[in-house]
């Protein structure tokens, strides 16, 4: 008997559809191993669980605490959780944020860098945009992205010195071009965030870092200074004002 070709189709296209049905009851793991929330009850859920895991990890990132090996692998399970979230609604400022954070943390500057950048790009589109809270982390999240990038401008300075003990050669000179991109780009961030809360001593920290890795020192030592006298106590803003010439 011959078979019709559209027949085939038809019927293998139906055969799909019966599993696509029949998955859809069952629940979905990433490749992690975390189950992919279906509702909204099952994403704040998962919200919850990622953020016990991770804030107080963030908390005492932030006051400038080295993290012990137990954080680290909170971080990695939280950074599952939040992709998790991500799957499910991809618009939202908070899930991105999250994940990007614990990347960084873990030295995952890739990662960091592209979770963190959508997160700030995400506040226009977020269901919630409105509300401070969102505008606010969606800021927050375009200084980590600096800071995440000028770490990868770092590995390609270091690249490039790799490649030739002079800096010269053309995979140095590529090197060196993918640098300058990124320490514009992390320049970018930074400004973005201090023109929306111009007075925050970190997010003035983070432009004179990116002003003074791209070799702009007076332009770092003005934000840096005012950083410095907003907030003589902060942890990072101690930290880059060492690097003052």
């Amino acid at each position: 008997m011959k078979l019709n070709k559209t027949a085939i189709g038809a019927g293998a296209a139906v055969a799909a559809l019966a599993v696509i049905m029949y998955l859809s009851d069952r629940p979905v793991e990433t490749r992690d191993g975390v189950i992919l929330p279906r509702t909204r009850t099952e994403y704040e859920k998962l919200n919850k669980e990622s953020s016990d895991l991770v804030l107080e990890i963030f908390a005492r990132a932030d006051n400038g605490q080295e993290l012990t090996d137990a954080d680290r692998q909170k971080l990695r399970e939280g950074a599952k959780k939040f992709e998790a979230m991500k799957a499910f609604e991809p618009r939202q400022v908070a899930a991105l944020f999250g994940s990007g954070k614990c990347y960084l943390l873990l030295g995952e500057y890739q990662l960091a860098a592209d979770r963190l950048a959508q997160s700030w790009e995400n506040r226009m589109v977020d269901p919630m945009k409105d509300m401070e809270a969102v505008r606010l982390t969606a800021i927050e999240a375009a200084v980590l992205a600096s800071e995440a990038t000028l770490q990868l401008a770092a590995e390609e300075v270091s690249t490039m010195n790799t490649n030739s003990a002079s800096g010269q050669g053309p995979e140095a000179e590529e090197s060196r071009k993918r640098a300058l991109t990124l320490y514009r780009r992390a320049y970018t961030l930074a400004d973005d965030a201090v023109k929306l809360v111009p007075n925050a001593p970190r997010y003035l920290a983070a432009r004179g870092q990116a002003s003074l890795a791209a070799g702009k020192k007076e332009d770092a030592k003005a934000d840096l200074t005012k950083a410095i006298q907003l907030d003589p106590n902060s942890p990072k803003v101690k930290e880059l004002a060492k690097l003052l010439p």
